[in-house]
Protein backbone atom coordinates (compact mmCIF):
# COMPACT_ATOMS: atom_id res chain seq x y z
CA UNK A 1 0.00 0.00 0.00
CA UNK A 2 1.44 3.54 -1.08
CA UNK A 3 0.52 4.79 2.37
CA UNK A 4 2.85 2.72 4.55
CA UNK A 5 6.08 4.18 4.09
CA UNK A 6 4.39 8.00 5.24
CA UNK A 7 2.78 5.96 7.92
CA UNK A 8 5.83 4.53 9.07
CA UNK A 9 7.83 7.85 8.80
CA UNK A 10 4.89 9.63 10.99
CA UNK A 11 5.15 6.82 13.66
CA UNK A 12 9.27 7.45 13.69
CA UNK A 13 8.71 10.54 14.35
CA UNK A 14 5.91 10.44 17.43
CA UNK A 15 7.85 7.99 19.09
CA UNK A 16 11.37 10.28 18.94
CA UNK A 17 9.02 13.40 20.01
CA UNK A 18 7.62 11.22 23.01
CA UNK A 19 11.17 9.63 24.00
CA UNK A 20 12.50 13.11 24.35
CA UNK A 21 9.61 14.58 26.26
CA UNK A 22 9.17 13.12 30.07
CA UNK A 23 5.79 14.59 30.06
CA UNK A 24 4.57 12.60 27.26
CA UNK A 25 6.62 9.56 28.18
CA UNK A 26 4.38 9.96 31.43
CA UNK A 27 1.17 10.35 29.77
CA UNK A 28 1.86 7.22 27.36
CA UNK A 29 2.32 4.62 30.00
CA UNK A 30 -0.80 5.46 31.53
CA UNK A 31 -2.37 4.48 28.06
CA UNK A 32 -0.76 1.37 27.12
CA UNK A 33 -2.98 -1.12 25.51
CA UNK A 34 -5.58 1.85 24.41
CA UNK A 35 -6.29 2.87 21.29
CA UNK A 36 -8.53 5.28 19.07
CA UNK A 37 -9.36 5.81 15.29
CA UNK A 38 -10.32 8.35 13.13
CA UNK A 39 -12.01 7.38 10.04
CA UNK A 40 -12.03 10.48 6.95
CA UNK A 41 -14.69 9.45 5.03
CA UNK A 42 -14.98 9.51 1.45
CA UNK A 43 -17.34 9.38 -1.69
CA UNK A 44 -19.56 6.17 -2.39
CA UNK A 45 -18.96 5.10 1.63
CA UNK A 46 -14.98 4.55 1.63
CA UNK A 47 -13.05 5.79 4.08
CA UNK A 48 -9.75 5.78 5.24
CA UNK A 49 -9.09 4.91 9.10
CA UNK A 50 -6.03 5.76 11.11
CA UNK A 51 -5.75 3.88 14.26
CA UNK A 52 -3.20 4.85 16.82
CA UNK A 53 -2.37 2.44 20.01
CA UNK A 54 -0.44 3.62 22.81
CA UNK A 55 2.58 0.16 23.54
CA UNK A 56 4.99 0.53 26.15
CA UNK A 57 7.58 1.16 23.08
CA UNK A 58 5.43 4.00 22.07
CA UNK A 59 2.72 4.83 19.87
CA UNK A 60 1.42 2.25 17.07
CA UNK A 61 -0.17 3.45 14.09
CA UNK A 62 -2.19 1.15 11.03
CA UNK A 63 -4.79 0.96 8.47
CA UNK A 64 -8.03 -0.93 9.21
CA UNK A 65 -10.75 -2.01 11.07
CA UNK A 66 -8.98 -3.32 14.17
CA UNK A 67 -11.25 -2.45 17.15
CA UNK A 68 -10.18 0.49 19.14
CA UNK A 69 -11.80 1.82 22.24
CA UNK A 70 -12.79 5.22 20.95
CA UNK A 71 -13.51 6.08 17.04
CA UNK A 72 -14.21 9.33 15.29
CA UNK A 73 -15.91 9.83 11.57
CA UNK A 74 -16.54 12.03 9.86
CA UNK A 75 -16.06 14.09 6.64
CA UNK A 76 -12.52 16.07 5.97
CA UNK A 77 -13.62 19.37 6.34
CA UNK A 78 -15.97 18.13 9.90
CA UNK A 79 -13.31 16.55 11.05
CA UNK A 80 -11.16 19.95 10.54
CA UNK A 81 -13.56 22.01 12.14
CA UNK A 82 -13.31 19.86 15.04
CA UNK A 83 -9.63 21.37 15.43
CA UNK A 84 -10.78 25.20 15.47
Amino acid sequence: MLVEGPLTALEALLNRQIEASTPARERLARLIGRSFAVAVAGPDDRSLRLRVEAAREGLRLSLGDAPADANVRGSALSLLRLLS
